[in-house]
């Protein structure tokens, strides 16, 4: 006790005299002792531990605000990245939508009958059939490697003259994977030869067009030329979608026939009619 400044010893400091009464006095010397040797600097002790772990609370939470700052001008970044996306895909969408409009007009002021037909009647063959299709909103999504076909009518007698189909228009969009159109033909319903064929593969977006006399034309003769089938052969793993197709129509005097064999004509529209 003496060694810590607890006391002073008794008899001038010579003695320790556990046993020897104490005055209040010494008493509260002792207390005053104990308070200012153990007491204040445990607290002192604590509160400076309490500073240090206030401190690294406040750069941990300051810290943790910065990063959460960054984060939400991260995402605001995106957020502005993915607009500025939406509308360049819109201004996009807009062009090539504008691009079919004026399409259109100039094919109807080039051939004499324009036809639209819905991509939705489009039908698995079933000797040669797709992964699937499904209709979509505009078109007509088509998965997997196979043949679909759709029906191509025109009029029989139309304004007092008879018709012949031209040529076909189909566009497609949305490309997903390894997906591509490799052949497109043109079919007389009425006998089943192929009058329009076209084996390039087309693996980007955008419209494309084939004309009746792109394959040699076998039909019976020209006065049933008025029903048609339009056949897509795909191939790949993906998906692609057929969004329009369209059809163009001359009057049968327009037909020039070329030669003639026991049981069909030959013939092809002139030239200056083809797309």
């Amino acid at each position: 006790a003496k060694d810590n400044g607890m006391t002073t010893g008794c008899d001038g400091g010579t003695n320790f005299c556990p046993n020897r009464g104490v005055t209040r006095g010494e008493n509260l010397t002792y207390a005053k002792r104990y308070d200012d040797l153990v007491v204040q600097p445990a607290l002192d002790d604590v509160n400076t531990a309490i500073d240090a772990n206030t401190t690294a609370a406040s750069t941990a939470q300051a810290t943790a605000d910065t990063a959460q700052t960054d984060a939400g001008t991260a995402q605001t970044t995106a957020d502005t990245a993915q607009t500025d996306a939406g509308t360049a895909q819109a201004t996009a969408d807009g062009a090539q939508i504008a691009a079919g409009d004026a399409q259109d007009t100039a094919n109807e002021g080039q051939w004499d009958l324009y036809l639209s037909h819905s991509p939705w009647g489009l039908a698995e063959y079933d000797t040669d059939a797709p992964t699937g299709i499904l209709r979509i909103d505009g078109g007509m999504e088509i998965s997997g490697a196979g043949t679909v076909g759709l029906p191509i009518d025109g009029p029989l007698f139309m304004h007092g003259t008879g018709w012949t189909l031209v040529a076909v228009q189909y566009c497609i969009r949305t490309i997903i994977g390894d997906s591509a159109v490799d052949w497109v033909a043109i079919v007389g319903n009425t006998v089943n030869d192929a009058v329009g064929w076209d084996p390039t593969t087309r693996s980007e977006a955008g419209c494309y067009t084939l004309s009746v006399g792109d394959f040699p034309v076998v039909l019976e003769t020209p006065e049933y030329n008025y029903s048609f089938n339009f056949a897509i052969g795909t191939s790949g793993t993906g998906s692609l979608t057929v969004y329009e197709i369209v059809s163009w129509w001359t009057p049968l005097d327009s037909i020039i026939n070329v030669a003639e064999g026991d049981t069909a004509s030959f013939f092809e529209v002139g030239p200056e009619l083809l797309p």
